[in-house]
């Protein structure tokens, strides 16, 4: 059921907003790494503050919460507390962030923030 759930669950993404796919794709990319604890601490070595990181992953919670940028009553947008700068040097961050993150990073930031 869980596995099922999921899967339907990607279709509700491509339904909701046109940001949502690929938010959706740039925090599986960044959570690719499930050790938590090495992601907060790469983000606090870039500079990021605690309050900044817990800011991110606020937003990153609702989002997977809502399978949207949007909530999922009166269809109202969320956005991150932390600023633009922050959230991708949070995502820059990442360990695994090598060349191919830079250029799926890079086409992904260009859709979301012309």
């Amino acid at each position: 059921m869980s596995k099922a759930s999921w899967a339907g669950a990607k279709m509700t993404i491509h339904q909701l907003c046109y940001e949502a796919p690929p938010l959706f794709l740039l925090f599986q990319s960044y959570f690719n790494i499930k050790d938590f604890y090495v992601l907060e601490k790469a983000a606090l070595d870039a500079g990021v503050t605690t309050e900044e990181y817990r800011q991110f992953i606020c937003y990153v919670g609702a989002f997977y919460g809502n399978l949207s940028n949007y909530h999922s009553f009166g269809h109202s947008k969320f956005i991150p507390e932390c600023s633009q700068d922050t959230f991708k040097k949070i995502l820059k961050s990442n360990p695994a962030y090598d060349d191919n993150h830079q250029a799926f990073y890079k086409r992904i930031f260009e859709d979301l923030w012309p």
